[in-house]
């Protein structure tokens, strides 16, 4: 199992190309590209990148924070078989699994043992889903403003997850 220390820092890196800026001139709100998440020292997947429709893997994402400020697990389905399970692992950590098949992200018995993992801090994971969303959808409105009604609901979602989160930073008044 490849595995790194308890680490607080956590990237999603999108590898932005032309590829993917060609999809957004030509109208799709739905680009599929290559990304990839790094830990201090480890990455998911180990080589090669998960590849599948930005927004959707966003959107995902998104939800996905919901559940991670409940303490609660939540699978991010890709494109492919491929999940990513995200387990809170103590206080404030979560562990990221990539496994191969749904029931393996259902059920942690199920895996092999070979999966890339790491353990990230949650809210650094829940600020990094932010800013990778954030930076996907500003992307796609500079290079093509006619998608903002494609990605409306889009970024209502984005709005409405800042909030909870900047809600949940804020002091509450006695």
């Amino acid at each position: 199992m490849s595995d790194n220390p308890d680490r607080s820092t956590v990237r999603i890196d999108v590898a932005y190309d032309e590829s993917i800026d060609q999809q957004l001139r030509e109208g799709s709100a739905y680009p599929r590209g290559p990304l990839t998440i790094q830990g201090t020292e480890a990455e998911i997947p180990a080589s090669g990148a998960i590849i599948d429709y930005l927004p959707t893997f966003f959107h995902g994402g998104l939800t996905g924070v919901i559940h991670l400020l409940g303490g609660e697990p939540y699978l991010l389905d890709s494109d492919d078989s491929s999940v990513l399970a995200l387990e809170p692992e103590e206080a404030d950590k979560i562990r990221i699994t990539l496994c191969y098949t749904r029931a393996a992200g259902l059920h942690s018995k199920q895996r092999t043992g070979d999966e890339p993992t790491m353990v990230v801090d949650r809210m650094a994971l829940v600020g990094e889903l932010l800013r990778a969303a954030n930076e996907f959808h500003e992307r796609a409105m500079r290079i093509n403003e006619q998608l903002a009604d494609e990605l409306a609901e889009f970024e209502r979602y984005l709005r409405a997850t800042e909030r909870v989160v900047d809600k949940l930073d804020s002091p509450v008044d006695p």
